[in-house]
């Protein structure tokens, strides 16, 4: 998604909730939810420390997530602003724009424009090598939609409905009237001139009934459900949280497995090393100590995944410890209730 400027990403951030939360499970609707989920989820991957007080990190990942990359300088003589814009002006030997043209939104200093030589008065801040949007979100939004709107149909469709076939608008009334007493509990008795002998010998129902949905349906819903944790899944996958544990063959390991989730760490550290490189830029010429790293959820799954911190312990090297232990204390209890 790309916006012409800051003032349409304020906005759409800032959605009053209640514009959604009242309102009929549009597709549209659905979509939203899931996006701003997904959106949410990737901007918590990073934390940064020592930022000016009037950049909101919040709004620099989005910027970057959802643009590619961001501008920052400053605004004024003492305050700093982060936008999203276009580099322009001379290129250089790749054909990339050497200068930085960005608006933000609103601050002390009214609406205004970021401009200035990349690296010397705006630092360009990459969300990634190719400083390009994160695709998948869109993509995993859509893919999720597209479920849940089968879900919905799928539910509706499978519900047990047996429709009567009534001969006048007097009997279609009565027959409403008697399913909404039978929906609320209430015993429901219908006049009929046939004696109840005749009556209890017959097979047939009064009515002809009619079944607009099919009950079999229902075992359907288990395989979208499926669908949708897959979906899921392959989204936390390549944003860091390997669980390709659901996947296992028979012929493979714990550790085979386990040692396959360093694949979903290549994404984010290309998207961190950019991201670092953009910060060092920025204390170089503002002198400022900015710093950035993962998150607490990714950092613990990073150090784990690919074993790079000393000070974190494996959740495998905890229960062997804790299993050894136990193992150790039972055999000197038992020795000693020998003796």
């Amino acid at each position: 998604m790309f916006y012409d400027s800051n003032i349409n990403i304020i906005n759409f951030l800032q959605k009053p909730n209640n514009e959604y939360k009242y309102k009929k499970l549009e597709k549209s609707v659905i979509f939203w939810n899931h996006y701003q989920y997904l959106i949410n989820a990737v901007s918590d991957m990073f934390t940064y420390e020592n930022l000016p007080k009037e950049i909101r990190p919040e709004f620099l990942e989005f910027f970057l997530n959802s643009e590619g990359g961001a501008g920052f300088g400053k605004a004024g003589s003492d305050k700093f602003v982060v936008c999203v814009g276009g580099r322009a002006g001379n290129v250089d030997p790749y054909g990339i724009g050497t200068y930085f043209t960005g608006a933000y939104p609103s601050d002390s200093y009214g609406r205004g424009t970021l401009t200035g030589s990349i690296d010397k008065d705006v630092v360009f801040i990459q969300n990634n090598q190719t400083a390009t949007p994160d695709p998948y979100i869109w993509k995993f939004a859509e893919q999720l939609t597209e479920i849940d709107v089968s879900l919905d149909v799928l539910i509706k469709n499978s519900r047990l409905a047996k429709v009567p076939i009534a001969d006048t608008e007097q009997a279609k009334t009565a027959i409403e009237d008697a399913y909404k007493k039978i929906y609320t509990g209430v015993s429901v008795a219908v006049i009929n001139k046939k004696p109840l002998e005749k009556m209890l010998n017959e097979n047939t129902a009064s009515y002809e009934m009619v079944d607009f949905t099919d009950v079999s349906s229902t075992d359907r819903i288990q395989h979208l459900l499926k669908a949708k944790e897959d979906i899921y899944r392959m989204f936390h996958l390549i944003y860091g949280h390997g669980t390709s544990g659901g996947y296992k063959l028979a012929q493979e390991s714990k550790d085979e497995v386990n040692s396959n989730n360093g694949i979903s760490f290549i994404y984010p550290n290309i998207k961190l090393k950019w991201r670092k490189k953009g910060v060092e830029q920025i204390n170089e010429i503002f002198g400022l100590d900015i710093s950035v790293d993962y998150s607490e959820s990714w950092r613990i799954e990073h150090d784990e995944v690919l074993a790079t911190s000393d000070d974190n312990v494996s959740r495998e090297t905890i229960e062997e410890n804790v299993s050894r232990e136990t193992i150790e204390e039972n055999v000197k209890k038992g020795e000693s209730e020998n003796v």
